[in-house]
């Protein structure tokens, strides 16, 4: 059994993000279908909502729909849930390497925190001592 709530917030996040991407014509087509269930008018609307929350950024109805629609239909959230879970898979960035470099002169501390820590006197040149 599925959080409606907790499954609406984060779908609609993951929905958001495809906005911004190649992936929001899928995700678009594939919420609408979903959500239309075979009624033409219905997956209109889901279009219109979706449209609608892209084009103002403010995703209120489209959180409202999903919540809905999951509350009166709780059947679709099992479909709902494969669908971000492949549209969040598609638009997974890959992790950002992050660099950072510290020097301290005359007896100062450097102090960097991160996963790999390396902590070693300098010498005024840069170069580690042997």
């Amino acid at each position: 059994m599925f959080d409606v709530a907790l499954l609406a917030q984060s779908g609609v996040e993951v929905i958001l993000a495809a906005m911004a991407t190649d992936m929001w014509t899928l995700a678009r087509a594939r919420v609408a279908g979903l959500f239309g269930r075979g009624d033409h008018a219905a997956e209109e609307a889901t279009l219109a909502e979706l449209d609608r929350a892209r084009a103002s950024g403010v995703p209120d109805g489209l959180r409202a729909l999903v919540v809905a629609r999951l509350r009166d239909e709780p059947e679709l959230a099992v479909r709902f849930a494969a669908i971000v879970e492949e549209v969040a898979a598609r638009i997974a960035l890959p992790a950002a390497t992050v660099v950072q470099r510290g020097r301290a002169d005359r007896g100062g501390t450097v102090v960097q925190a991160g996963r790999d820590v390396i902590t070693a006197p300098f010498s005024r040149g840069g170069a580690a001592p042997r």
